[in-house]
């Protein structure tokens, strides 16, 4: 049986935990963490310690086992795909949203699905052919 892998932005992650008081998301979150299923960004770690109390902490306690770092070979489109998708992805400098596209691209061959809420990022991964789920179907294929 296939399981997916996914590569998270923050609107997706924070959508998924929500403003409810609940923990059962952050550990449906955290047990994809253990079995190597869902990691993200370090861009996009980035912006949720600046964002989210809650998603921070768990991002704090987390993030060793699923923050991918950014290498020459993993953001190497990131010119490219700054450049054009601007209109889609804005152009603010260390936004979360042209790296975590980049590593979409990367990564898509090693099984991984893009876990974004965030419209532009939904439209450059139609244009370049990446898969990606909204943090609803996230939750219809994961049960969550």
């Amino acid at each position: 049986m296939f399981l997916p892998k996914y590569l998270a932005d923050s609107s997706a992650l924070l959508n998924l935990v929500g403003v409810r008081d609940s923990l059962a998301r952050p550990r449906n979150l955290t047990k994809l963490v253990s079995q190597g299923r869902l990691r993200i960004p370090d861009a996009v770690a980035r912006e949720i310690r600046k964002k989210d109390d809650r998603l921070r902490n768990w991002v704090e306690r987390h993030g060793r086992d699923c923050v991918l770092e950014a290498t020459d070979d993993n953001i190497a489109e990131l010119q490219r795909i700054g450049r054009s998708y601007v209109q889609y992805l804005g152009d603010k400098a260390g936004s979360a949203d042209p790296i975590c596209v980049c590593m979409a691209i990367y990564y898509r061959g090693s099984g991984f699905v893009t876990l974004t809420d965030d419209a532009g990022i939904q439209v450059v991964c139609l244009f370049e052919k990446v898969p990606y789920v909204t943090s609803s179907g996230f939750c219809r294929l994961e049960c969550i």
